[in-house]
């Protein structure tokens, strides 16, 4: 039977800087870092993650808090986060290019924990 500790909220540390955070299947470490997005705009849009210099393989996952208002009213959710056609806030992931785009149904601000794996040492996009 395969193991996995994925740990708990309460345990794990997050920072703005890369650091390691577990083992993906195939004994690849699992990288967490945590990105500011201060300014995302409503529809489909490049947020300028530089997934190149991460060296990206593939997400394992991402969470995060989207912060936005409505009539001068504040509202936080947590992300990725789908409510209506208008109202949702997801992050896709195209390798091809190494870029992030986000979709978004409100203007908003978000702060995203993004787990990650790795290319392998000399591996190139296909």
């Amino acid at each position: 039977m395969d193991r996995y500790n994925l740990g708990s909220l309460a345990t794990n540390n997050y920072y703005e800087t890369e650091m390691t955070c577990g083992t993906w299947i195939d004994g690849r470490p699992i990288f967490r870092k945590v990105i500011k997005l201060p300014s995302v705009t409503k529809g489909n849009t490049d947020v300028g993650i530089d997934l190149e210099s991460m060296n990206f393989d593939f997400p394992v996952s991402y969470t995060g808090i989207i912060e936005w208002t409505v009539n001068d009213l504040p509202y936080k959710q947590i992300a990725p986060y789908y409510s209506s056609s208008s109202n949702y806030f997801l992050l896709q992931f195209n390798v091809s290019n190494n870029q992030v785009k986000a979709n978004a149904g409100q203007n908003c601000s978000a702060t995203i924990i993004l787990e990650y794996v790795k290319k392998e040492e000399g591996a190139v996009n296909a």
